[in-house]
């Protein structure tokens, strides 16, 4: 019985979400209308782990990467079976002078924020503005988080790391696919106190997604990144298994949570630290209590939809 009632949730719930999501991010116009018959397919079909890891990862002769924008070199093949694994790679850190770069194109961005309150002040960081004093602007009006989708086009610097031979390897060795659809979007987040309904919107509880067949993400930190600061949590091989009481696209507590699992993933780290995480697993962002997070978030899927219309579609 509890089969039943859970495989009747699910199809509800997918009828739920592919409406609210093509509604919200308006992806007819974007993609045209059989994005609802795709998203419907991923919703429902793909929410069921034995089918989503039918599409295997790709391992080729050992080879060593070594990106310009890092001193760490990268063994594709070793990244790649951690995350098959563990649902995440390894931590390595951009060198400072891509480090610096980037933070200057985030932050001096003045396209796309997305915010869901309608607050009466400027929420780009002005020309005067150091960044303590930006974020000191946005925390004193109460703004918990804000996010912006960027046009890699617009990001020179940014553009050349996302595109570059080394992710793209890694990306499309793990996502099956030389088409890639990429969405990059930067977050601020802020000590600040929320209720429930602002951490939900945060994605401050635990969850997990279900955008493209088989996607990919990386994660890039361009501030520091502590307990006090709302580090990224995952639990450690869920992208493979989860327990049915988790099987659904919703939000689960800390409780439920820690409770059900044993290996949970912090990433800590400094400025400039990156990692790939597949977030069909169950993970959140932490809520910061003391410091403040800003942090760029890189999709990559492997089917040809676009959630803004600044994604990304790609062949390699």
């Amino acid at each position: 019985m509890k089969y039943i009632i859970y495989f009747l949730k699910l199809f509800l719930d997918s009828i739920r979400d592919t409406s609210k999501i093509v509604k919200y991010f308006n992806l007819i116009k974007i993609n045209g209308y059989f994005v609802i018959i795709k998203l419907f397919i991923i919703r429902f079909f793909y929410a069921f782990s034995f089918i989503r890891n039918i599409r295997k990862i790709k391992i080729s002769e050992n080879k060593e990467l070594k990106p310009s924008f890092t001193s760490d070199s990268l063994d594709l093949n070793q990244e790649i079976k951690k995350i098959d694994l563990k649902g995440f790679s390894n931590t390595y850190s951009l060198k400072q002078n891509y480090l610096e770069k980037l933070r200057t194109e985030i932050l001096d961005n003045k396209k796309n924020i997305n915010i869901k309150k309608d607050y009466k002040i400027d929420l780009f960081k002005r020309d005067e503005e150091n960044q303590i004093q930006y974020i000191n602007r946005l925390k004193d009006n109460n703004i918990s988080r804000l996010t912006g989708v960027l046009n890699l086009e617009d990001f020179y610097d940014l553009k050349k790391i996302v595109l570059s031979n080394e992710i793209l390897e890694i990306v499309s060795n793990y996502i099956g696919s030389n088409t890639i659809s990429i969405n990059s979007t930067y977050f601020i987040s802020l000590p600040l106190d929320t209720d429930k309904y602002e951490k939900y919107e945060n994605a401050q509880f635990f969850h997990w997604d279900n955008d493209f067949t088989k996607f990919l993400k990386l994660y890039i930190y361009l501030s520091d990144v502590d307990d006090l600061s709302g580090p990224h949590a995952y639990v450690a091989g869920s992208h493979k298994n989860k327990k049915l009481d988790h099987s659904l696209t919703r939000l689960y507590s800390d409780k439920d949570i820690y409770s059900s699992y044993n290996d949970i993933k912090i990433f800590h780290g400094k400025e400039g630290s990156f990692f790939f995480t597949d977030s069909y697993g169950i993970h959140k962002g932490m809520s910061p209590t003391i410091n403040y997070r800003i942090m760029l978030n890189i999709h990559f899927g492997n089917n040809k939809i676009k959630y803004h219309k600044d994604d990304l579609i790609i062949n390699i």
